[in-house]
């Protein structure tokens, strides 16, 4: 990108200056810039693997990757979906490894309930999905009853 200070003409509008300031004490007159247009974030785009990190069972990655979106806190869908594989990760790192706290769990379950998605995302049905296994896990570590407005309806087995 180009930008260009330009004197406006005695007679119209800026818009048909041509004439450039010279430079000054003050400054340059011209300046170029390159810009980078990208149609993700860079965080997003690094987490695009957190499903086989996990498969994988990177756990530490995994939780990495999901901070990383969440950090950015745009609360849409795959703000969900790295809450989803965030709170994943941190149950397998307390079941099977035994590395973190059922606190840690809970703590991760409490981020996702309270997140405050809208109606655009909560309805849409991966997020239902990633609500319901949520809730179940909280049943798993009985704070099911701290998020009765998500979980109400939620039959888990």
């Amino acid at each position: 990108m180009k930008l260009e200070l330009l004197k406006a003409p005695e007679a119209g509008t800026c818009l048909k200056a041509t004439e450039l300031f010279p430079n000054s004490a003050q400054g340059r007159s011209v300046w170029t810039e390159t810009i980078r247009i990208q149609d993700k974030a860079v965080e997003v785009k690094q987490a695009e693997g957190m499903h086989q990190d996990f498969l994988e069972r990177r756990y530490d990655v995994v939780v990495e990757k999901a901070k990383s979106i969440l950090s950015l806190e745009r609360k849409d869908l795959t703000d969900a979906v790295a809450a989803y594989y965030w709170v994943a990760a941190i149950v397998m790192l307390h079941k099977d490894r035994n590395t973190v706290p059922p606190e840690e769990v809970k703590s991760t379950l409490k981020f996702f309930f309270e997140r405050g998605y809208d109606n655009t995302v909560n309805s849409q049905i991966e997020f239902q999905k990633i609500n319901t296994y949520l809730c179940c896990i909280a049943q798993d570590y009985d704070v099911r009853n701290d998020y009765a407005a998500s979980c109400s309806t939620v039959t888990c087995s």
